[in-house]
């Protein structure tokens, strides 16, 4: 592989992780709660834990990076964030309730936008400025 950049990486570790991680730690701990088997619910808080050391993994690494970037490289990365959070929003907004997923716990579509109503605040995507990363998702 060739080497990256330490803004590429922080751009890939602001969407992947960030973002993505973070909204799937949030979904899978709706599924741990909400899933319709018992079985399916322990699967979830072990896969919900995981993902939210995967999150808050990519949280600290993004705290580092931040200090090694310029203020260009960190616009950029806010950049990066906002544009991924946009993207979910944008899927989110197309989602349709499915009963047979609701067996498996996934949020109803009210559900999940106001589980990424938070996710966004959290974020700051942009909307309503820098906002706070969250500790632990």
């Amino acid at each position: 592989m060739p080497a990256r950049t330490l803004l590429a990486i922080a751009v890939e570790n602001a969407v992947e992780g960030c973002v993505r991680e973070t909204w799937a730690a949030l979904v899978a701990a709706h599924q741990a709660r909400w899933a319709a088997h018992p079985a399916v619910r322990s699967v979830y808080r072990t896969i919900a834990a995981d993902e939210a050391r995967h999150a808050e993994l990519a949280w600290a690494i993004d705290s580092w990076l931040s200090g090694q970037l310029d203020a260009d490289g960190r616009a950029r990365v806010v950049q990066a964030r906002r544009t991924a959070a946009d993207a979910l929003a944008a899927h989110l907004a197309t989602a349709t309730d499915a009963p047979e997923l609701a067996a498996l716990g996934l949020p109803a579509a009210r559900v999940a936008a106001e589980l990424f109503a938070g996710l966004d605040s959290a974020l700051g995507s942009g909307r309503r400025g820098e906002g706070v990363r969250p500790a632990s998702p």
